[in-house]
């Protein structure tokens, strides 16, 4: 008798226009799940998404999920969460909800997101790239009570709500790059992102200084980490999800394909080898 396969519950990030789609100021490169539905497809996972989430609290995002989550057909195999950025905050409240074989993110910000206590400060403190975001159609300051609930100290608060369950086994999937293989649409964040003025940030890309923590461009690897760790994967934080694209050189993108197809190798052998 063959087994029952089991599934993947995916959850993605940020996401405050409602659409599912990747927004970069004017720029929309497609859903966020895009390269991640076809990626598991040819490791033979059942991968499911769960739609119209990113905006509002986890909890907000968890009750949304759980009506699509209801209407999903089970044919009795274990079911696994998977969140990437934000979305692994929602599946570890989702995962109070129902009985689930593990909680698995990757790039997501467990003990808060740099960027979250940066947009909450940013309009006052960097005025002009506030303007020039702006003129691009990025409005800082129109999501700061979204930003708010990840902020470090949002999560330090989340995490007593939610604290490490025994019961439930947690896995990360880290994600680390230096500054020279992360996208450029980062780089106008770096600096600010990770505490560097612009003589630090000029030594930095000299490569004279080793002041930076391990991070994804985005998250550091430090917030990134909970339950039992894996990787680090050579990815940075959009990267991550399979948008190879946007790395400028044909060697980058190579490269971050090889990992990209590596990270979503391991999570497949990860679900499978217990079942």
């Amino acid at each position: 008798m063959s087994r029952a396969k089991p599934t993947l519950i995916f959850f993605h990030g940020l996401n405050t226009y409602g659409d599912d789609l990747l927004h970069l100021g004017p720029v929309n490169l497609g859903r966020m799940d895009r390269h991640l539905v076809p990626q598991f497809a040819k490791l033979g996972v059942r991968f499911i998404s769960i739609n119209g989430i990113g905006d509002g609290t986890p909890e907000a995002q968890a009750d949304h999920a759980m009506r699509q989550i209801e209407n999903i057909p089970n044919d009795g195999g274990p079911i696994h969460l998977i969140g990437n950025s934000l979305g692994g905050l929602v599946a570890r409240v989702v995962a109070t909800k129902m009985k689930v074989a593990s909680v698995i993110s990757w790039g997501s910000p467990h003990l808060g997101a740099g960027a979250a206590d940066l947009a909450l400060k940013f309009p006052g403190k960097y005025p002009q790239l506030t303007a020039a975001l702006a003129k691009i159609g990025y409005i800082v300051g129109k999501n700061s009570d979204v930003y708010r609930h990840y902020s470090s100290e949002g999560l330090e608060d989340f995490n007593r709500r939610y604290p490490y369950r025994k019961s439930t086994p947690e896995h990360s999937f880290v994600c680390a790059v230096p500054l020279k293989d992360v996208s450029p649409y980062f780089w106008p964040f770096f600096a600010p992102l990770h505490g560097l003025g612009p003589i630090e940030f000029a030594y930095h890309v000299a490569g004279k200084s080793q002041a930076v923590p391990d991070s994804d461009g985005f998250i550091t690897v430090a917030s990134q980490s909970r339950g039992e760790i894996h990787g680090p994967y050579h990815l940075d934080h959009f990267v991550q999800a399979g948008f190879v694209s946007m790395m400028p050189l044909a060697s980058q993108r190579q490269r971050a394909k090889q990992e990209f197809e590596k990270l979503c190798s391991d999570i497949a052998k990860l679900i499978d080898r217990d079942v």
